[in-house]
């Protein structure tokens, strides 16, 4: 005796994911990818979502709470210049992304194979950077103005700067080792 029983919620959502991949991708959803299957899981609670929506605009009244036509959406936009340097950012990023990353193509680096390193020495070849071509982008420092100079050597000088200060140094620490013969036994009371 055959007996019915409840319609199991797993089985009509495989049928209807199944469905939806026939339709979709052509091809039954064991063979789909993970993004395949990823995208018709949203498909389906997509539409579970517009159900729910349906039941519950009908439990508030129907459309009257929607006079405007539907859902407004309010986007805060950054200001234009913002917008400006992010197109002239990516522009600039995509037209990098051709040029090779590695400074020098002199030495074969590990794991990379002999055509690999002749691509890649071509590549630097092709876009002029090499050693050489990389010198004007090292870190320099800027030569000192005449005031720079003088200032620098006024600070070096003995008889000037901080040098001048060495007499009143000594003189301070001789004061110190005098000092010293005043510490001690009934120091400051007059006996000793």
């Amino acid at each position: 005796m055959m007996m019915a029983s409840a319609p199991d919620a797993m089985d009509e959502r495989n049928q209807v994911m199944e469905a939806i991949a026939m339709k979709q991708f052509g091809k039954p959803l064991k063979e789909l990818s993970d993004d395949e299957i990823i995208q018709i899981e949203m498909m389906i609670d997509e539409m579970v979502k517009r159900k729910d929506d349906q039941r519950s605009m009908a439990a508030n009244g129907g459309r009257m709470g929607y006079q405007t036509g539907g859902i407004t959406e309010s986007r805060v936009l950054p200001p234009e210049y913002v917008e400006a340097l992010g197109k002239t950012y990516a522009a600039d990023l995509t037209r990098q992304a051709g040029m090779p990353t590695v400074t020098t193509a002199t030495t074969q680096q590990p794991g990379e194979t002999a055509q690999q390193f002749a691509q890649r020495q071509a590549q630097a070849q092709q876009f002029g950077i090499t050693k050489a071509g990389m010198a004007e982008l090292a870190p320099q420092v800027a030569a000192q103005d005449p005031y720079q100079a003088a200032a620098y050597a006024q600070a070096v000088d003995p008889t000037k700067g901080l040098g001048s200060f060495q007499p009143f140094l000594t003189a301070a620490g001789q004061a110190a080792t005098g000092a010293t013969a005043l510490t001690g036994t009934g120091a400051g009371t007059g006996a000793g």
